[in-house]
């Protein structure tokens, strides 16, 4: 006998639950197909929530559909699996398929515990167990009381600052990067900004007392821009943009930035020995996005300028664990690609495949005029390419 297989897309997802509202429910893998090469009825399958589960909080669910014929489920609330059957073993393929993909998982609390769960389903064709598949799912629990009683905050962190990237960290609070304006000696300087809060909004003091941090960079005259924050697997936190090294230089000559954080806010001094790298990729170029490989290298992607330094192209850049520059990647750890347009573009989205390669879409633009960088006007036209390597 042939085991069932499972498949679904990788990844997490994110629930953003209240306490003041009625419980909301999320489809755990609602794109799920089921293969086996000689069985076309199955027996029963079970869906738990393998870890981060709260008992009394957290629940699993199968919508009801006629269409899934005779598949009866309970839940137990002591352990957090759904168990799924199917009399005689008599529902098909189709019935059991969309049977799974209607188990759905709430938090049924008035005060939920936030973070992250894993939740994975196993199929039984009556003989043998598929392997199981495993989903994350970040339970963002909001305290609308809380946050001033209109569910909005405000953060006063230097003297000018700008959000640029929200992310829930695995254990459920909230980090916010982006700029913040640093004051010394009546010169203002703009560094990557980080505050973190706990799913209620209020500041994460276990941080700092006030929850906030700042990365400067040195070397940068003019400051530096967060474009965004990825959370890596290990809970660590990659804040990525640009630094400005000099605005007055045509083009202007920023450089690439990433600073690593640990989970508790600090800079992680494992990553370039300060927590900080920066590259310089000729005038013009920032960091965009970024994720981690299965082996912890890190791809960042964004824009890189070109040889003439008036012009740019999206690239990709991969680095080792500790910040360095993984130089068996490409060309000394750059791949530069050149869709052929006459102004050029950058990176907007990445994905690490399984296999090692990388799959990237970027938003390239030509002009037949002088164009502001990502412009678009009457004489200019835009469009999206995608591209693996």
């Amino acid at each position: 006998m042939v085991a069932p297989t499972l498949f679904a897309a990788v990844g997490s997802v994110n629930l953003v639950e209240t306490d003041n509202e009625t419980p909301v429910r999320i489809a755990v893998v609602p794109d799920l197909t089921i293969a086996d090469a000689d069985s076309t009825t199955f027996a029963s399958a079970t869906v738990t929530i393998s870890s981060g589960f709260q008992e009394g909080q957290d629940t699993l669910q199968r919508s009801y559909d006629p269409s899934v014929g005779n598949i009866k489920g309970s839940f137990s609330g002591s352990t957090g699996v759904l168990t799924l059957k199917s009399s005689g073993a008599t529902a098909t393929l189709a019935q059991w398929q969309a049977a799974l993909r209607l188990v759905t998982f709430g938090n049924d609390s008035q005060m939920p515990i936030g973070g992250t769960r894993a939740i994975s389903i196993v199929l039984n064709d009556g003989t043998a167990n598929s392997a199981a598949i495993t989903k994350s799912l970040v339970l963002i629990a909001t305290n609308d009381a809380t946050n001033l009683g209109i569910g909005r905050l405000a953060t006063d962190i230097g003297n000018s600052d700008a959000g640029c990237s929200l992310a829930v960290k695995p254990d459920g609070t909230i980090l916010v990067t982006g700029t913040s304006s640093v004051w010394t000696d009546s010169v203002v300087t703009f560094s990557f900004g980080s505050a973190h809060y706990q799913a209620d909004g209020t500041p994460e003091t276990s941080i700092v007392p006030t929850g906030q941090r700042w990365a400067e960079f040195v070397g940068s005259a003019e400051g530096s821009v967060v474009y965004n924050t990825t959370i890596l697997p290990d809970g660590k936190a990659l804040a990525y943009g640009y630094i400005v090294n000099d605005s007055s230089a045509s083009p202007p000559d920023t450089r690439w930035a990433i600073a690593r954080y640990n989970p508790d806010g600090s800079l992680d001094t494992s990553f370039d020995l300060d927590g900080k790298q920066t590259v310089d990729l000729r005038n013009y170029s920032s960091v965009n996005v970024a994720t981690a490989q299965a082996d912890g290298r890190l791809l960042v992607a964004g824009d890189h300028a070109r040889p003439d330094g008036n012009n740019f192209d999206p690239a990709v850049m991969r680095l080792n664990g500790d910040g360095s520059i993984d130089s068996s990647f490409g060309s000394s750890g750059l791949v530069d690609l050149d869709f052929g347009s006459t102004k050029g573009g950058g990176v907007s989205s990445m994905l690490a495949l399984a296999d090692g390669r990388v799959m990237l879409a970027c938003a390239v633009y030509d002009a037949t005029t002088a164009a502001i960088r990502c412009g678009i006007g009457p004489t200019q036209r835009q469009w999206c390419g995608g591209c693996r390597i």
